[in-house]
């Protein structure tokens, strides 16, 4: 078995089919075993297109430029920008009007007047396509409008969860099943809820307690968002027809009007510490109904409709925490300037300044990173996005967990003081925190799949023993400290990000070389390795954040937007840390310390849970 192959089987990873436009020849196939044959026919073409025009990260993996992927993707009509933007002004102020209104800290659902504003403003169509009543808003309009919408995160998943759904049906349903749903999502007609997890405590396919015996389904869901008011099931369940052998697992569609005499009961909501606005629910099925024109798609596409619903459409998340960090920042700054402690202002506290100064960085990044994304997707650049998908939710992970810091070194005690807007701010973000995927699964979604497309592109041979090698591991690479510029990309920049082009470059050339020794010293151990996943990641998503912002800062300043020279400023601040950072793992890895602080800090954590807690005797403590 390969190196490749030992690697795929132990993550078992599926390509995430992420981002994908709704589109008439999308919709017009009319079955799976049409959608396959479509899906070899690109994959063919996919093949021969080099790797550095379909995926920016994998090609910057590589030390591969594609000079494209330097200019930042905007709107080719001034038009269409402007329309965009008085949309997105229009949704923003009313929405702002509605949340103020009437309070959803207890509501337990969005209220009327939220709801009155999404629905006026035609929201649940923008995703839907166009033949089904909506209106197929492209990425970048799509992105600008979430953004808006995001300024509530309750308000935003609750937006979000309907649009998955929409994702769902439009790849995988059947014509008659998106003829029947997709124009009643678009009017709002038609509440989907996705019925994904049995038991968070014990997840797999195999525990799955949910099923579909003889045609009947029987089980119970939990954390279902929007559960209690749902219309429309997605539902994961284990089958088992009278001519199958064993029993497998499809997704199945369950209209609440056709229970027939079965029935669907709200168990439990679950009290969340934030985000009130989100019913989120455990819901049991009892005695209902299905056939197999109920199954969504075919037990084929099980796993890969769970990682869709797990993994994908990140810039739409990356989008909304942009929307809310810019209202906060509104918040803080205004509450900085006004606030007089002694005699100054609290805005001249460099404590403060730096805090805010730390959560714009990481609001700059994720921001250049979401746009610069939908607007490579629009304009058909990439084909493939499931590393920048995780790439992305690291950012919005990093993003949000800085607001925090940012809070309470600003606001101080008040930002605990119960019914102060700060204490919700704090508690919609722990708990939006909370349904997000841990950090772990997202180091491996961009670390794995970097590994293996290098592998591939570099026809990699596992050349351990070679003397030549164990020379190189021993004294390191001088490449690493004195790396050759290749691409010249800073000819292709404004001067005034010259050095930050070098950088990139300087990053490209060290991890190239780098991933040769960190294949040979770990092989497929790696995929266990935390520092080895965290070495990986970190420098991957350095690269992609680094393309954008330079890109995003060189078409600023080229046009003369307001503020460009501090988005100069910005980009060339974040490449100068994150060359730093890519040039120390990249030296540890040259320099065989793969066992480092990162996998140490993983065998303390396992010392204290044997321990049952904290293991380390009190200083004070003596042998007797």
């Amino acid at each position: 078995m390969g190196f490749l192959e030992m690697l795929r089987r132990s993550l078992s990873l599926r390509k995430v089919p992420s981002f994908r436009r709704f589109s008439a020849e999308t919709t017009e196939r009319k079955d799976i075993t049409e959608r396959k044959e479509w899906e070899i026919k690109q994959k063919e073409i996919e093949s021969k297109i080099p790797i550095e025009k379909r995926s920016v990260s994998r090609g910057l993996a590589l030390n591969r430029f594609e000079k494209d992927f330097l200019i930042y993707p905007e709107y080719s009509e001034t038009d269409d920008a402007e329309k965009i933007k008085d949309r997105v002004r229009k949704i923003d102020s009313e929405l702002r009007a509605a949340l103020l209104l009437e309070s959803m800290d207890k509501a337990g659902t969005l209220t009327s007047s939220v709801m009155a504003t999404l629905l006026k403003n035609g929201i649940y169509g923008t995703f839907v396509p166009k033949e089904f009543g909506g209106e197929n808003l492209c990425h970048k309009d799509l992105a600008c409008i979430h953004e808006a919408i995001g300024q509530d995160l309750s308000t935003f998943l609750n937006v979000y969860n309907a649009q998955l759904a929409t994702n769902l049906l439009v790849f995988y349903g059947s014509p008659e099943h998106r003829a029947k749903y997709l124009p009643k999502i678009a009017s709002f007609q038609c509440k989907p809820a996705i019925c994904m997890h049995d038991d968070l405590e014990n997840e797999t396919l195999a525990s799955f307690t949910t099923s579909v015996v003889k045609g009947e389904l029987n089980g119970t869901k939990v954390n279902v968002i929007n559960g209690k008011n749902a219309n429309l099931f997605l539902i994961l369940a284990k089958n088992k027809f009278s001519h199958m052998d064993k029993p497998n697992h499809s997704w199945y569609l369950l209209d609440s009007s056709e229970l027939g005499h079965g029935k669907v009961d709200v168990v439990d909501r679950h009290e969340t510490h934030g985000l009130k606005a989100l019913n989120i629910s455990k819901l049991k099925f009892s005695n209902i109904s299905l056939t197999h024109s109920k199954e969504l798609c075919s037990a084929e596409s099980t796993k890969e409709i769970s990682a869709e619903i797990l993994s994908s459409n990140q810039i739409y998340h990356g989008a909304a925490v942009c929307g809310f960090i810019k209202k906060l920042l509104v918040e803080i700054t205004e509450y900085a300037n006004r606030k007089v402690v002694g005699n100054h202002r609290l805005g001249e506290n460099m404590t403060v300044q730096k805090a805010i100064a730390e959560l714009g960085m990481n609001l700059f990044v994720l921001e250049s990173i979401v746009y610069y994304l939908a607007g490579l997707l629009d304009e058909n650049l990439i084909l493939a996005t499931d590393i920048e998908n995780s790439i992305v939710a690291r950012n919005v992970h990093r993003t949000l967990r800085q607001a925090l810091l940012t809070i309470i070194d600003t606001i101080g005690i008040l930002s605990t003081e119960q019914g102060f807007p700060y204490e919700q701010r704090i508690r919609d973000v722990n708990t939006y925190l909370s349904l997000c995927l841990p950090e772990f699964v997202h180091m491996k979604n961009i670390a794995i799949p970097t590994i293996e497309s290098w592998i591939t592109n570099t026809k990699y041979q596992n050349v351990m023993f070679k003397p030549n090698i164990v020379k190189k591991l021993i004294f390191g690479d001088s490449r690493s400290k004195d790396p050759k510029l290749q691409h010249y990309i800073a000819e292709h920049a404004h001067p005034s990000l010259a050095e930050s082009c070098t950088r990139l470059e300087q990053t490209m050339f060290r991890f190239d070389g780098a991933l040769t020794n960190i294949c040979d010293m770990s092989g497929k151990r790696m995929v266990k390795e935390p520092a080895s996943l965290w070495n990986i990641a970190t420098v991957v998503e350095n690269n992609f954040a680094m393309m954008a912002c330079i890109a995003r800062a060189n078409r600023s300043y080229c046009i003369g937007l307001r503020n460009a020279d501090l988005e100069i400023t910005m980009a060339n601040t974040y490449c100068m840390k994150a060359n730093e950072q890519s040039k120390e793992i990249c030296e540890e890895i040259w320099n065989n310390l793969l066992l480092s602080t990162r996998n140490r800090e993983i065998d303390i954590g396992k010392a204290m849970l044997e321990a049952g807690g904290y293991c380390i005797e009190i200083p004070i403590e003596k042998n007797w």
